[in-house]
């Protein structure tokens, strides 16, 4: 098919170096989908296992002797967005039990009973990004933040990333400038953290055109 391509486009067949770098090229490709199938594979049943000892440890468990006491480090915790009970560990899904109080949405990741986002659009200042209008935050709305500063804040509140890799920072800066942006990363270098956190932090609306579909294709079991 890309033989016939070439020879229509350009009146010319493809060179014998040429046809060695193609081959070379499927080969490549045949061999890591052959090597993401047998990854994805041993993944499964890694997760399979620990499900299984999960359910058992929980099985097991005696939920008539007194839990551990928090004392005077809960309240420190809690407004560090930090604290997690004892038992949390014991409960298949304790995380996504409750869904975030704000968007209804994500999981709860603080105390506050907030996500990752809405709890980096109240402490960012940004309560009007949060799609719940019925929900106020307490307190005082801070202010905004510098966009230097409001970036690596939303990579750390939001995603646990204290740095970026290589181009990240700077893809995320030039899209919010309200620059035409493209961005050419290899597989794996965080080309997905460039538009997540662009499409949280951006004002407007974010539509995203992916092809990962292919990519999931080529990685079924």
């Amino acid at each position: 098919m890309m033989s016939k391509v070439y020879t229509a486009a350009t009146n010319k067949d493809f060179t014998y170096p040429d046809m060695c770098n193609i081959l070379n090229f499927v080969k490549e490709r045949s061999q890591k989908v052959f090597i993401n199938r047998n990854t994805i594979q041993q993944r499964n049943e890694a997760r399979k296992e620990k499900f299984a000892n999960d359910r058992k440890e929980l099985s097991g468990f005696d939920f008539d002797k007194e839990l551990v006491s928090y004392k005077s480090k809960a309240p420190e915790q809690i407004r560090k967005d930090l604290f997690w009970p004892s038992f949390g560990e014991l409960l298949r899904d304790f995380d996504v039990i409750v869904k975030c109080i704000a968007c209804h949405a994500f999981a709860k990741k603080s105390a506050r009973g907030l996500c990752g986002v809405c709890s980096f659009y109240v402490d960012a200042g940004l309560w009007e990004r949060i799609v719940n209008d019925k929900y106020i935050p307490k307190g005082l709305q801070p202010n905004l933040p510098e966009i230097e500063k409001l970036i690596p804040f939303a990579a750390k509140k939001i995603f646990g990333f204290e740095n970026f890799r290589e181009g990240q920072a700077e893809a995320i800066m030039a899209y919010l400038s309200g620059k035409d942006t493209f961005v050419s990363l290899k597989t794996g270098g965080g080309k997905t953290l460039c538009y997540a956190l662009s499409a949280i932090c951006f004002e407007g609306l974010t539509i995203i055109f992916s092809p990962l579909k292919a990519l999931m294709d080529d990685q079924k079991v």
